[in-house]
């Protein structure tokens, strides 16, 4: 496939019609468009629909809310491998050095954490975007800029490093004490009683 895109490129030189673009498009992924480049295939853009509209392994996106404070008390969700984090958070980030060094997930109401700058923001207010509504210059303006304040070992597709995100001392700390006393009522209720989900 490589050899034909080459070739076409070739054909349309040939042709003195050097402006003329090559888009590729179907089913191409950010893996196939990397082996693309990496072939010296005379692609100028790839047109990304599918895979970018549906994952090829899960054709769905199964997500819920979790409760994470009911009336002002901090709760949270005990099951195996479906423990929540407490409360009302706020994400930080911090950049080192000009590029993007760490996320950090606290409570919402921490003071603010040196040198790092909040990324949750109020987007929807009673039913109604909050303007500026975002528009296709500003995603792309957005994207060109977080992506260069990524170092490069975030940014591989194979053997790159996993960006560090950590949890706030206090929100640790909160965490620790909600699910210590959950966990204490559990003991004093009788196994009988208590849901499948294992949820509080």
């Amino acid at each position: 496939m490589s050899e034909v895109r080459k070739e076409v490129r070739v054909i349309l030189d040939q042709a003195g019609l050097h402006d003329v673009q090559i888009v590729a498009s179907g089913s191409f992924d950010e893996d196939s468009i990397a082996a693309a480049v990496r072939d010296g295939a005379c692609i100028d853009a790839f047109g990304v629909g599918t895979k970018m509209g549906v994952a090829a392994d899960m054709p769905y996106l199964d997500m819920a809310y979790k409760l994470v404070q009911y009336d002002g008390r901090p709760v949270m969700k005990l099951s195996t491998g479906k423990a929540t984090l407490v409360d009302q958070k706020q994400v930080w980030r911090r950049t080192i050095d000009g590029c993007y060094g760490e996320d950090i997930i606290a409570l919402r109401h921490e003071p603010v954490l040196p040198d790092a700058v909040p990324l949750l923001q109020c987007v929807m207010q009673a039913g109604r975007v909050v303007p500026p509504a975002p528009d296709l210059a500003m995603a792309r303006q957005r994207y060109a800029t977080e992506r260069a304040h990524l170092a490069e070992p975030y940014r591989r597709l194979a053997g790159g490093a996993a960006y560090p995100v950590r949890v706030s001392t206090a929100l640790a700390t909160l965490q620790h004490q909600v699910e210590t006393a959950l966990r204490q009522q559990y003991q004093r209720v009788p196994s009988d009683c208590v849901g499948g989900g294992g949820t509080v």
